[in-house]
């Protein structure tokens, strides 16, 4: 089993001995270490652009609502807004560098909340709220498996919101690089292979391809802390064991005290915690990567949900 109070990390935080594409896949896509894109945002955010909220949960303070137009992707339109780049530690996971922190939040903040806020799992809303209220949609790390972008990239199409230009944008981008596809017969959207080989795909939910975007920040420290938060989501949808072994840590090992404690702070940060799976994925992703939380001196001690 896994010991969540050990500080798990991944294990591939190091320089990478290349830097291209070592996948043999996606359309060009680089292969990079953690460090290297930890690198990257801060270079990005100390040229203005990439910089944002603190992974810690605090929002941008922005909710208008994305531009609309055709539902379909121009793959021929503006894309530089993110640069895509492969884990070199496992060619499932696509990271993603938005241009700055309101690209990243116009392009996955109406994503994040169908598939994680605490009213809005589930639905399709109108724009990203601002302040507190955007919750999950205004935090500086994004994280999914591709399936569960589509789920809700599908149900924009079926319905008369449709998309926004930055969403339009960022599955223009993913489409190159085969992350996702369009099916044949329903048009839907349906997550690709990303050029990897199908035998690195397993049977079950922790087997397709997954994405991850953080803003960087001008902090190398704080922009590290982040990558690896969300690198440790990333380990959970690929590692079907790891992610079994979380569970039953906090079925078997957690008690009702506990559960209810993490659970008040998850809704603090607007999670919607009658998602179990993501109860515990947050709960890994936490406990791996934080020295310290609760009580004092801790960074979410004294009743600060950020």
């Amino acid at each position: 089993g896994v010991d969540l109070g050990k500080g798990f990390r991944p294990s591939r935080m190091g320089k990478s001995k290349g830097g291209g594409d070592n996948s043999g896949a996606g359309a060009g896509v680089p292969s990079v270490s953690l460090e290297q894109f930890a690198d990257a945002l801060v270079r990005g955010a100390s040229r203005g652009g990439g910089g944002g909220a603190r992974s810690s949960g605090k929002g941008f303070d922005r909710g208008r609502p994305g531009d609309r137009g055709s539902d379909e992707p121009d793959t021929g339109a503006f894309t530089s807004s993110v640069s895509l780049y492969r884990w070199d530690a496992d060619a499932r996971v696509f990271l993603l560098h938005f241009a700055s922190a309101a690209a990243q939040r116009d392009a996955m903040g109406r994503a994040s909340m169908f598939l994680e806020d605490l009213d809005s799992r589930g639905t399709l809303v109108d724009r990203v709220p601002s302040g507190q209220r955007g919750g999950v949609a205004n935090y500086s790390g994004h994280n999914m498996r591709v399936g569960d972008l589509c789920r809700f990239l599908n149900l924009a199409k079926r319905t008369g919101e449709g998309l926004h230009d930055a969403e339009r944008r960022l599955v223009a981008r993913l489409l190159t690089a085969d992350a996702i596809r369009t099916d044949k017969e329903s048009g839907e959207y349906v997550s690709g292979f990303g050029g990897v080989p199908a035998s690195k795909f397993g049977s079950g939910k922790g087997g397709g391809l997954v994405i991850a975007a953080v803003a960087g920040s001008s902090d190398a420290g704080e922009t590290r802390d982040a990558v690896l938060h969300e690198a440790m989501h990333m380990v959970f949808y690929g590692d079907e064991k790891f992610a079994r072994s979380c569970q039953t840590f906090w079925e078997d090992q957690v008690d009702a005290f506990e559960k209810r404690a993490w659970m008040d702070f998850l809704k603090d940060l607007r999670y919607d915690v009658k998602d179990d799976e993501l109860v515990v994925n947050e709960l890994q992703a936490y406990m791996c990567t934080e020295r310290r939380m609760f009580g004092n001196g801790g960074s979410f001690g004294g009743g600060d949900s950020s």
